[in-house]
């Protein structure tokens, strides 16, 4: 096997078709490895991603794996020094799954060629801290590696002092026919809360759902997270939750382009009470729930629960197989019928004595643009030991 490097947009376009034979061969290449989702979250961000694209070397044959990565700087102040860090390239619009892209048949070969190819490059730190690739899988990458030459950590990721387990990634598998979901999947209590509601929907005049066609998307987007806002702004402050809303906006816009944007609004009259926004993956035949908002000032508690059984009916309508809630273990997802999976989180530390490099060439534009910085933010010594550093690395 060899291993090439494709680091240009139009380089990824032009292995369009080899990608997308491979991710249907693939079933652990989810929507978040696809083509055309990946296709937004690199041309969004030039020059911070390359493809590790995997052939076999014996002929010109076509490519049978890849691996899409984000590559990044930190500055090592006990080092005084940069180095590169290595994440999944999803990871720049929160990608929920990550992991690796190959033809079943040679995933031997072809991941193992790929440990070495990232032996041999230079990087400090490397994470997939949502790993759904395979047992198997990742033992034939950590293989791959010389042992003595790395730090291999499986993280923990818990929220809300410990008690939300942000790997546990539950999701219902749907039946053929709604019916059968709400006999044998829910509870008898969250099963009459579901019929009251419908009830009501259909008596009221005030009440009603809607699915958001395309023109609407921004706009009912837009509303939706102000919902969000006022509820999480108190809670998380105003600058962690303003830079959260923007950063939905901009990632669920992507799938949006994708044409894969699922977003029901319920109205009470003219206002929105609530709404869900979910990605469809009509090829994996998987749903993905990603953000709501609701009004907290609404007399209805059960509006989020609502609206997923709603989302869920749509599901199985269009032959939809998998309704995933991704990351937490929330006790509502198990009042819908949700089981749990686990997924990984991978941290691998290059130790000190591998003489490989830790710094990166392609990330010189980012170590030049954090010097301005420093300086912009009075760091002079920082700025001049940087400097230092890749004078260094230029001789």
């Amino acid at each position: 096997m060899e291993v090439e490097i494709i680091d240009t947009y139009e380089e990824f376009c032009r292995i369009q078709d080899s990608w997308d034979r491979i991710q249907v061969l693939d079933a652990e290449a989810d929507y978040f490895l696809s083509w055309r989702w990946l296709s937004e979250v690199l041309r969004a961000n030039p020059g911070r991603w390359r493809i590790l694209a995997v052939r076999e070397s014996h002929s010109r044959s076509d490519y049978v794996c890849f691996l899409p990565l984000q590559l990044s700087i930190r500055w090592s102040q006990s080092q005084s020094q940069f180095e590169t860090e290595i994440e999944a390239a999803g990871r720049m619009s929160w990608a929920q799954y990550e992991g690796f892209v190959c033809r079943p048949d040679v995933e031997e070969a072809a991941i193992t060629a790929l440990a070495n190819a990232l032996q041999c490059s230079p990087w400090g730190y490397f994470s997939m801290r949502n790993c759904s690739a395979s047992a198997h899988r990742m033992e034939l990458f950590l293989k791959g590696l010389h042992a003595d030459d790395y730090e291999i950590t499986w993280g923990e990721s818990f929220l809300k002092d410990d008690t939300l387990d942000n790997l546990i990634c539950p999701f219902v598998a749907l039946p053929d026919d709604y019916e059968t979901w709400l006999q044998n999947s829910v509870s008898s209590n969250t099963r009459q809360k579901i019929r009251r509601f419908w009830r009501r929907l259909e008596e009221s005049d005030e009440m009603t759902i809607s699915v958001t066609k395309p023109e609407e998307f921004t706009n009912h987007l837009g509303q939706m997270l102000e919902l969000w806002l006022r509820k999480w702004e108190p809670v998380r402050g105003s600058e962690d939750a303003q830079f959260t809303a923007g950063k939905y906006m901009e990632i669920l816009s992507q799938s949006h382009a994708c044409d894969a944007m699922f977003l029901p609004v319920l109205w009470q009259g003219n206002s929105m009470a609530g709404a869900l926004a979910t990605i469809v993956d009509r090829e994996k035949q998987t749903m993905y729930f990603i953000a709501a908002g609701r009004n907290e000032e609404t007399s209805d508690p059960s509006i989020g629960l609502l609206l997923h059984a709603f989302s869920i009916r749509w599901a199985i309508e269009n032959r939809i197989k998998v309704y995933d809630f991704c990351h937490g273990n929330e006790s509502y997802k198990y009042s819908l019928g949700a089981i749990d999976r686990r997924i990984q989180r991978l941290e691998i530390r290059r130790r000190s004595h591998v003489q490989t490099g830790r710094f990166d060439s392609f990330c010189l534009g980012q170590a030049l643009d954090r010097i301005v910085k420093y300086m912009k933010t009075d760091r002079l010594d920082d700025a001049i030991l940087a400097c230092q550093h890749l004078r260094k690395l230029c001789r």
